[in-house]
């Protein structure tokens, strides 16, 4: 995703303390990833069902912060893994959403893509638990939409908001 200053001031962005907006589990700082699909569920396959816990301290988006020059573009990639349905065994759907609190329905046939994909290891019966995933229903074609919001946090931070062009992938 490219966000570009299109002011005539430079304007600061904390795209690193961004947190995916499917994320339930972690209490975020007001800067947020938005990923649409339409037709496509997106949702975190959460390890943990409490509240979300404490968000990190105001200093946190201060030193995140980077001045984006006007005219200027940040690249930003969303490092994904695609799993196509005859990757998941009965196990790992077994394992999605063992308490129902995700309420996945059935996503048996579905193939996967995992946003922030990191650790992924097939070994494990709950390997997909921990990330942000969209289960694509079935073969065709789909369009991705992406955006960027960031909101003043307790006082810290500017207030921010930039769409991508939406990305089309066929399956």
């Amino acid at each position: 995703m490219t966000l570009r200053n299109a002011g005539t001031a430079a304007i600061a962005l904390a795209t690193d303390v961004a947190k995916l907006d499917a994320i339930a589990s972690y209490a975020g700082v007001g800067i947020t990833w938005g990923l649409e699909i339409p037709g496509v569920k997106i949702c975190e396959l959460r390890r943990w069902y409490g509240p979300p816990g404490n968000p990190p301290a105001p200093s946190v988006i201060t030193k995140a912060a980077r001045k984006l020059k006007p005219g200027a573009d940040e690249v930003v990639e969303f490092p994904c893994a695609w799993l196509p349905n005859r990757v998941l065994e009965p196990r790992h759907l077994a394992n999605l959403d063992p308490e129902g609190m995700d309420r996945l329905g059935d996503v048996s046939g579905a193939s996967v893509l995992v946003f922030m994909a990191r650790g992924l290891d097939r070994k494990a019966d709950d390997f997909l638990r921990g990330h942000v995933v969209a289960f694509f229903p079935a073969p065709g074609t789909y369009e991705l939409r992406a955006s960027y919001t960031q909101a003043p946090w307790q006082g810290v931070g500017e207030q921010h908001r930039a769409v991508a062009p939406p990305l089309t992938v066929t399956l």
